[in-house]
């Protein structure tokens, strides 16, 4: 497996950062969602999921769609940036088995467990 992308900010606020001049890869990748405060170094992984287009599935998450959109809305009014990176995959079933294998490695994602991580 080759390393995730630097991390990038998805959401601030009321603020979010996705689109074609944010993201230049529409296609299938396995991501993870991180949040920190404006104050702090580390991004602390939250989530991870697969997709088959990663632009639309960044948009979806930055305009709060469903569950995770949800959690990603009561992060930044807690005052946390939300933020993502990602392994580019060959096609979603490749995306899939990343995500089974970093859910496996590290079992270390919140939001994919237990809801909120406050």
């Amino acid at each position: 497996m080759s390393r995730p992308t630097d991390w990038q900010l998805l959401r601030e606020g009321d603020e979010h950062y996705v689109g074609s001049d944010t993201i230049s890869y529409r296609g299938a990748a396995c991501y993870i969602i991180g949040i920190k405060r404006p104050r702090e170094r580390k991004v602390r992984s939250v989530y991870v999921g697969h997709t088959d287009d990663l632009l639309e599935r960044m948009r979806g998450h930055a305009t709060w769609d469903g569950t995770t959109g949800d959690k990603i809305e009561t992060s930044t009014r807690r005052g946390f940036e939300v933020y993502f990176s990602y392994y580019i995959a060959k096609d979603k079933a490749s995306a899939e088995a990343i995500e089974m294998r970093l859910l496996l490695k590290w079992w270390d994602y919140p939001w994919n467990t237990l809801g909120m991580p406050f």
